[in-house]
């Protein structure tokens, strides 16, 4: 873009750089992605740094020329009418499933071992899928024995998976203790939200 860069302010889930006329003109357009949010975009002027734009509401789209930026927002159908196309050969969003668990424990909650299922159908789901799982804990105990802990709780899940049929190729597990925390408490304070394990299906 001449004279001008995108800086994203927040997760893009999707966003579509369309670059016309040998980047005299560029569009930005912004479609809706994992959980139906959209995310931002900031354009900034490539000399001064000034923002010229924000676009963060799906299916805005901004044209960029020189150093101005104008935005107008199109409802789903005209956005899809306009970039179906486009959309329908990029590859799928990530979602992103939490699981909580017991104190004390490998053993997620009811309400969590019930999603299960579904990311197993998911995985399914997406051909060539990827996974990552990921485990963490409150800041009750020490860290050496958390870092052990949460990589238990990633393994726990990934254990149900697979004996579910699950590829054991497309899987990467760790354990981040209590480095990564949801919801920053004191040491030695139990916390539900902490004690999760995270799971990005791509």
């Amino acid at each position: 873009m001449r004279g001008l860069v995108t800086k994203h302010r927040s997760v893009v889930l999707l966003a579509l750089p369309l670059l016309l006329a040998g980047c005299a003109v560029s569009r930005v357009a912004l479609g809706l992605g994992e959980g139906g949010e959209a995310g931002s975009i900031s354009i900034l002027d490539g000399k001064t740094d000034q923002e010229v734009a924000i676009v963060d509401k799906a299916g805005a789209v901004a044209n960029v020329t020189g150093g101005s930026a104008s935005v107008k927002t199109l409802d789903s159908a005209a956005f899809e009418a306009k970039y179906g196309d486009l959309l329908s050969g990029l590859p799928q969003a990530p979602r992103t499933f939490i699981l909580y668990f017991k104190e004390n424990s490998v053993e997620p909650t009811d309400e969590s071992a019930a999603l299960l299922s579904e990311i197993f159908a998911e995985i399914k789901r997406r051909p060539g899928a990827d996974l990552e799982i990921t485990g963490h804990t409150d800041t009750v105990g020490a860290a050496d024995v958390n870092d052990t802990f949460s990589l238990r709780r990633a393994a726990e899940i990934t254990s149900y998976l697979f004996a579910q049929g699950l590829d054991k190729t497309i899987v990467r597990i760790a354990g981040r203790g209590e480095r990564e925390l949801k919801e920053q408490t004191p040491d030695e304070t139990p916390s539900a939200i902490n004690r999760r394990v995270e799971v990005i299906v791509r």
